[in-house]
């Protein structure tokens, strides 16, 4: 009886997952710099979709140096699929992935304070869009409208290694926004 309820649960998440997911558009243009979307994916827990996520990069933009690349805009747009995912949850999710950063130390209290600007609830269908200006610096953008500008190199590092660094908060997830294969 057990396993079948925990069959029934997973198929029903699995159902939900899969209606979730809205395709990202191919381009995105913010302060006048028009990127193309390289890959896209879903941010699970356990099997509930959380977010979609979408990279997008210049057309000149080397894949191999993404998050070191300082000259070229990029962005990741962050759709919020879930009502699951509150404030102080994506504050204390991002803060995980930062803490990952081997110079993490270097930016925390950048860190803190950005992170400090989330005290208005997260609602399910909020966009997140994390730009990485060459001339401004990373400047987050909710629903279209600025939210926080971080004019520091290590700071936009770290962002967006929190998906595309050494250790991502999910592999495949990475593998996606870098528009890669998976090998067996």
């Amino acid at each position: 009886m057990k396993n079948w309820l925990i069959a029934g649960i997973v198929a029903v998440a699995a159902s939900v997952a899969s209606l979730a997911h809205a395709e990202a558009p191919d381009t995105l243009t913010l302060n006048e710099a028009t990127m193309t979307k390289l890959g896209e994916g879903t941010r699970r827990k356990f099997v509930v979709p959380l977010y979609d996520i979408a990279l997008y990069i210049s057309d000149n933009q080397d894949v191999e140096t993404i998050t070191t690349e300082l000259m070229n805009p990029m962005a990741l747009r962050i759709e919020v699929t879930s009502a699951l995912v509150s404030s102080a949850l994506f504050a204390e999710a991002l803060k995980d992935g930062f803490t990952k950063y081997e110079r993490y130390d270097d930016i925390s209290e950048v860190v803190d304070n950005y992170l400090a600007q989330f005290s208005e609830e997260i609602v399910e269908g909020d966009v997140y869009t994390v730009f990485s200006d060459p001339v401004e610096g990373v400047i987050t953008y909710r629903n279209g409208e600025v939210f926080i500008v971080v004019d520091n190199p290590t700071f936009k590092d770290a962002m967006f290694s929190i998906w595309l660094g050494e250790r991502p908060v999910n592999r495949r997830l990475k593998a996606r926004l870098l528009n890669q294969r998976r090998r067996r």
